[in-house]
């Protein structure tokens, strides 16, 4: 098995915190070129509910499989599949219908630092705790 998969998303897209926003606004016909990590399955058990009861009860349990890194929309294309409509583009002439686009990665340092929180709430003292509000210094 290689070590890359051709992955395409529906309109929805997909983010990824290494990646970023793939397969969304222009990139939206694209395909990507993501490792292989990213087709791994896995099976899962679900419980399955009895929607008519109140409260909702348990009836039983099912197993799912899933990808792990993927959501359930990505299309996975074999690389036969690339490599076909390649030559056929090349036949006749017209676009590819099978646009492939390695992501850019973000490096370490990118991944460690939270995007998007802003400034974390100032420390509390135990005086704020225990009595509300801190006291005011006086003027």
């Amino acid at each position: 098995m290689s070590d890359t998969i051709n992955v395409r998303f529906d309109n929805a897209g997909y983010y990824h915190p290494a990646y970023g926003r793939l397969g969304r606004g222009k990139n939206g016909n694209v395909t990507y070129l993501l490792p292989a990590e990213f087709g791994e399955r896995e099976t899962i058990v679900v419980p399955v509910m009895d929607p008519s009861s109140k409260p909702p009860r348990k009836v039983g349990e099912k197993k799912v499989t899933r990808y792990k890194l993927l959501p359930e929309t990505a299309e996975i294309i074999p690389d036969e599949d690339i490599k076909e409509d390649a030559k056929n583009a090349e036949l006749t002439g017209e676009p590819r219908e099978f646009v492939v686009k390695r992501p850019i990665v973000a490096g370490p340092e990118a991944l460690e630092r939270v995007v998007g929180t802003g400034r974390g709430p100032k420390k509390q003292s135990a005086r704020e705790r225990t009595t509300g509000s801190a006291r005011k210094a006086p003027v």
